[in-house]
């Protein structure tokens, strides 16, 4: 976080040590305990108010979304009125209302962050229902081939991936629906990018090499 200042990024290599650490059999009690510390911190951080303003203010906008609606509200409140505009069917590919606006404004980031807003108004519930079995598919067969890998190292490797794609997916969508706090975190295989669409493919790339050499049908438990 220091280095880079991007907390978002950070906290998902926090994810993924955790969701290799569980799978590794770390017992519950050191979770409960860092899970502990980490409230303890935190709360420590809040009231010495050492927690950076715009942090604090995207975590007060979730508690009262009538928080500053025209600043940082804005971006989850214009999300949520696209998302919810399309109803069951949408109002067609290429023809929403604000994802096609000409005003940036209109829809902040909707090639990246606010991604499953433009499904949500141009697709409607059913598009949006299919990029979340879409995705859940994905994360399956992650922890699918983790089952079957021939040895620990890459059956943790595949868990870390599964647990990656599942945390971006749920933070994501979450900052859509507005109950999570908008961290800047893609939509995984969905939402534009460079950095993040070559570091998804890579990883789906090791999980299919895993897979590959996976242990034959008659030693596996």
């Amino acid at each position: 976080v220091v280095v880079s200042s991007d907390a978002g990024s950070a906290l998902v290599y926090l994810v993924i040590y955790a969701g290799m650490a569980f799978a590794a059999g770390l017992r519950w009690y050191w979770f409960a305990a860092g899970f502990g510390t980490a409230g303890v911190g935190i709360t420590a951080l809040v009231v010495l108010d050492k927690v950076p303003s715009h942090m604090m203010e995207r975590f007060k906008v979730l508690l009262d979304h009538s928080y500053d609606p025209k600043g940082v509200g804005w971006q989850q409140t214009q999300g949520l009125m696209a998302l919810g505009s399309g109803g069951v069917f949408g109002q067609g590919l290429f023809n929403g209302v604000q994802t096609q606006s000409t005003n940036p404004s209109s829809l902040p980031e909707r090639q990246t962050d606010f991604i499953f807003c433009v499904a949500g108004e141009e697709l409607g519930l059913v598009g949006c229902v299919a990029i979340i079995i879409l995705e859940a598919l994905i994360i399956y067969r992650c922890f699918r081939t983790a089952r079957m890998a021939r040895s620990p190292m890459e059956s943790l490797v595949c868990v870390g991936f599964a647990t990656m794609l599942m945390f971006q997916t749920i933070e994501n969508i979450g900052m859509c629906l507005f109950v999570m706090p908008v961290i800047g975190l893609t939509l995984p295989f969905f939402s534009s990018g460079g950095s993040s669409v070559l570091t998804l493919y890579a990883a789906m790339g090791i999980v299919s090499g895993i897979r590959k050499r996976m242990l034959p049908e008659w030693l596996r438990n």
